[in-house]
């Protein structure tokens, strides 16, 4: 009779060494020593061909991580599961294999000495196969968790198919390693001691892994579902995880062979089975696992032949002209019927007529950037510099998708009833772009598809906007619409009016968010199309951020939502914090906060966005002196990915995110943000000073010029107790309103400048007409000061350039700086300060962040601005942009460079500044490394925001990437 155990089998040999043959055959099997039957060939086929294969998906997914620059731990335990794979089949395991396992037993075994290789071999399999299906699986369960992990549900998911997924495996190795007791008695079977079944073992793991096959097959599922895309990419990207299947299958095909094998002791014959379909399975499972992977490397090898358009762009910047461009008119369906059109005075809509049947030569005034081609290495840099009267260097546009952003009049731009499908899923609430002057001209033209003429003039309104022109809050409710004209290409200017009223470069359409799914349609909207994206919220943009020609912009403004004040407990903070949505206003937080004795960081003017590119890029308030900045007291915030999945990042979740978000600029850099959570404080009493003093024809500037140099003495002090000071000066006027100090009383403000007054005091003695006025005052809260305190500050009245100031220049260079603002007050500046030191003592962050370094030391935050005129030709004011740039920007830089504390606020500089990688932003390399990890494509852009250099704007004004 056959053995039926494989103790028996070894005791057997054992007895007979010498006996060849002596053991009869299995059941069914007819001996043939001379020519036995074997599995050699197919084992040599699976042991080459299966891990080269991986090892090809592997390295493509190696390259695909190298080209988007986004490595993780899914890609190491991928790279480790395909080396263990590698040690299994070393040199000498396989040919132990080949001499002993491949033909049916006992024909290959005649003594012990030769069944001792094989068992050896069959405890390394059973080991390292252990081992290696655990990375296999775990690579898979990272890489999804890295996908949809912003999604708490299918998180707590991943955590728990993790955990029992490591348990089982950690419990599944060590019996396997102490399957004997003995250890050595696995492959040593005459020794004494005992052991247990590995082939029970092996049914057991092979069932356990066909239900986690199929359980990690199915999970992606329900979440690649929901996601905002069109269901041909839905199905497409289910098909990609669909490979999963093969690997199920061959894991059910391997089982069933183990099963096979369990009841027959001719373990040589049906292990080789059951081994071929462990080589499938294993390799199988790395290459699905690589296959969700690979969209970069194929992007980069093969995109550029599904390209269909064969345009040719330039990359150039063409000087500081306007340039009339015109483009065929197009006949056939009109434009959608949306629901609402922005127009006229802030808060209302009206209807106007579009005449569909009309056509005409579209012109339109389109904004260039400084002169000539810039090129950039690898890192961005720029490296050379070539004349625009050369001829320019060209890219064809089919090269990749990603190399320029559709505008009007593109083969590629959305048709107006894909405008109108978005219209659909927005609920109605997309917005076609007329820019809020345009009542203000008789011959408009449609500015956003280049085919109707529409008839808007009204004079009433007109004389509304230019009433208003000047006023935040007036822009603030429109979509489009910003605050710093010169940005807008100056075109249709209620002021200035003359020419024609076109688009310029205001965003083509706007979608009025009220929730994530609004958000995400546009995102995937503006991705399928390859049309610009961008957040607006308020219009309080100077450095033209929140617009653009022929982009789609997120407008947030009416997500008003505000939570009660919660009692927030975790690691880094206990205490009191509210979560905001993007479209809240400071006044609207003050307000709330004050009916609760409490109140937090926020800007100097009322209808700033709180929860918008004001807390994400560091946020100065009256209160930063006492308090810091907005951005240090951020706990968590949430947003939207550009791959249309949701997210939370706080100090303990998504560490990255919420180290760039909180100084590093606008949501819209990185993501959408749609809400924000933030510590608040107890409320708290301020004095404040106002001094005014009008001197024009009384003092000479040099008479006037040392009350400046005392002034700028006294701003240590200032910030030193906490004070806050908004000093206002030109040539005939001096004010500092207010002087801002929480917790002080009135004596204790003015003893701040006191010696400031001394001196004016002095002046009077030979200068009878010189007047000032001086008042202070109490106030029980903060928000009651806020009000009383600062004044009206309009819009659109100054283009500046600014810098932050640190102590050490005040103390160690008072001569210099002197010299470089007296200079620049000479040239005819608006000097405005910002008296402030939001250092690390008082700003206390929740958790390290990105804000610029330069804020902890900085005692003055001064802008320098040239006044906007809105009657003059736009040439002229680019030719005083031009002005500030290379006199005042690159002087205050020569006075406070970033190698001795000095720095840019992000938000108020100068747009045009060549050095605002180094100047806005105090750690660029880490800064870009996550932009690209989580907005690989380049699908959000703002003007000087982190990875903007990548982007340049040719004289059509269409986004082209920089090559």
């Amino acid at each position: 009779m056959w053995p039926d155990r494989l103790e028996e089998v070894v005791y057997f040999v054992a007895r007979h060494e010498q006996m060849e043959g002596i053991l009869p055959p299995p059941p069914g099997v007819t001996p043939n020593f001379d020519h036995p039957i074997s599995h050699a060939h197919s084992m040599l086929v699976a042991s080459i061909v299966c891990p080269i294969l991986a090892a090809v998906f592997v390295a493509a997914r190696c390259s695909s991580k190298a080209v988007a620059k986004t490595w993780g731990w899914d890609d190491y335990t991928s790279i480790l599961a395909l080396v263990r794979f590698f040690l299994m089949l070393t040199e000498v395991d396989r040919l132990t294999f080949a001499r002993s396992s491949q033909q049916h037993f006992p024909q290959p075994i005649s003594s012990v000495s030769l069944l001792t290789p094989l068992l050896k071999f069959l405890y390394a399999q059973s080991l390292l196969y252990a081992v290696g299906i655990y990375l296999a699986k775990l690579s898979i369960l990272i890489f999804f968790y890295r996908i949809f992990g912003v999604n708490k549900h299918f998180s707590w998911a991943v955590y728990t198919i993790t955990a029992i997924w490591t348990l089982y495996s950690v419990a599944n190795t060590l019996l396997i390693i102490f399957e004997c007791s003995p250890v050595r008695k696995a492959w040593y079977p005459l020794i004494k001691g005992h052991c247990i079944s590995l082939i029970n073992i092996a049914v057991a793991s092979g069932y356990v892994n066909i239900i986690t096959d199929f359980t990690i097959l199915v999970l992606p599922v329900p979440m690649v579902w929901s996601l905002h895309l069109p269901e041909k990419v839905r199905l497409a990207l289910l098909a990609i995880f669909a490979t999963g299947t093969f690997a199920c299958v061959t894991g059910i095909i391997r089982q069933v062979e183990i099963v096979k094998a369990q009841p027959n002791i001719d373990i040589t014959w049906l292990n080789a089975n059951s081994s071929l379909w462990l080589a499938l399975e294993m390799n199988v499972g790395i290459i699905c696992g690589c296959m969700p992977t690979l969209k970069p490397i194929l992007r980069k090898t093969i995109w550029r032949a599904d390209q269909k358009s064969h345009r040719v762009l330039s990359y150039e910047y063409n000087g500081r002209k306007n340039l009339k461009s015109s483009a065929k008119s197009k006949t056939g369906d009109g434009l959608m019927d949306a629901s609402y059109i922005e127009l006229g005075p802030p808060g209302t809509n009206r209807d106007v007529h579009i005449a569909a049947d009309k056509s005409r030569a579209a012109k339109s005034r389109l904004g260039q950037g400084a002169g000539g081609i810039i090129k950039t290495d690898t890192f961005g840099h720029d490296v050379s510099y070539r004349d625009p009267d050369e001829p320019t260097q060209n890219i064809r546009q089919n090269e990749a998708r990603s190399y320029t952003r559709n505008i009007p009049g593109d083969a590629g731009w959305p048709t107006v009833g894909q405008w109108g499908q978005l219209n659909q899923t927005v609920g109605g609430r997309l917005i076609k772009t007329i820019p809020i002057g345009s009542s203000c001209y008789k011959n408009t033209y449609n500015v956003a598809d280049f085919k109707e003429d529409i008839h808007i003039y009204d004079e009433a309104s007109c004389a509304n906007v230019q009433q208003h022109w000047h006023e935040p809050t007036f822009h603030d409710k429109s979509s489009s619409s910003i605050m710093q004209t010169y940005f807008t290409n100056n075109t249709c200017n209620p002021i200035n009016v003359h020419g024609d009223c076109g688009i310029g470069s205001y965003v083509q359409y706007a979608i009025d968010v009220r929730n994530d799914q609004d958000a995400v349609a546009g995102i995937a909207f503006a991705q399928e199309y390859n049309v610009r994206l961008l957040v607006r919220n308020t219009g309080h943009d100077y450095l033209g951020k929140s617009t653009g020609y022929g982009a789609l912009a997120l407008w947030t403004h009416h997500l008003k939502s505000i939570s009660p004040v919660i009692q927030y407990d975790s690691a880094y903070y206990t205490g009191p914090a509210l979560r905001v949505a993007a479209g809240v206003q400071v006044s609207e937080v003050y307000d709330n906060l004050e009916k609760q004795q409490l109140t937090a960081i926020g800007g100097e003017c009322p209808s700033v966005g709180l929860a918008g590119g004001y807390i994400f890029a560091g946020g100065h308030s009256p209160s930063s002196s006492s308090l810091g900045l907005a951005a240090d007291g951020i706990l968590e915030m949430e947003g939207i990915l550009a791959n249309g999945s949701s997210f939370t990042a706080s100090p303990s979740r998504n560490q990255d995110l919420y180290w760039f978000l909180s100084g590093s600029g606008a949501g819209g850099t990185v993501a959408y943000m749609k809400s924000v959570t933030f510590r608040v404080f107890k409320d708290f009493p301020v004095s404040g000073v106002i001094f005014t003093m009008p001197y024009q024809g009384i003092l000479t500037d040099d008479e006037f010029w040392p009350l400046m140099d005392t002034w700028h003495t006294l701003t240590p002090n200032i910030t030193a107790a906490g004070a806050y000071a908004y000093a206002f000066y030109q040539k005939g006027y001096l004010q500092i309103w207010p002087l801002f100090a929480p917790n002080l009383s009135k004596a204790q403000t003015i003893a701040l400048i006191q010696p400031l007054i001394d001196q004016v005091d002095a002046l009077r003695g030979t200068h009878t007409k010189l007047n000032y006025n001086l008042t202070s005052y109490n106030y029980p809260t903060f928000n009651t000061a806020y009000k009383a305190l600062f004044p009206f500050i309009g819009s659109g009245t100054l283009q500046w350039s600014s810098r932050l100031i640190p102590a050490q220049i005040i103390d160690s260079q008072p001569l210099a700086l002197s010299q470089t603002f007296r200079q620049m007050f000479d040239d005819g500046a608006t000097m405005v300060e910002a008296i402030m030191n939001p250092n690390l003592r008082v700003s206390n962050p929740v958790a390290p962040n990105s804000v610029l370094p330069a804020w902890r030391t900085s005692v003055i935050d001064v802008v320098v601005g040239k006044p906007y005129n809105d009657s003059a030709p736009l040439e002229q004011m680019q030719v005083d942009r031009t002005f500030i740039t290379e006199q005042w920007t690159a002087a205050l830089e020569k006075l406070a460079p970033v190698s001795q504390g000095g720095g840019a606020y992000l938000n108020e500089a100068d747009a045009e500044d060549p050095s605002w990688r180094e100047s806005f932003y105090g750690y660029y390399p880490r800064q870009l490394a996550i932009k690209r990890k989580y907005d690989p494509d380049g699908v959000w852009y703002a003007k000087t925001a982190v990875g903007s250099e990548m982007w340049a704007e040719d004289s059509q004004q269409r986004l082209c990437k920089v090559i």
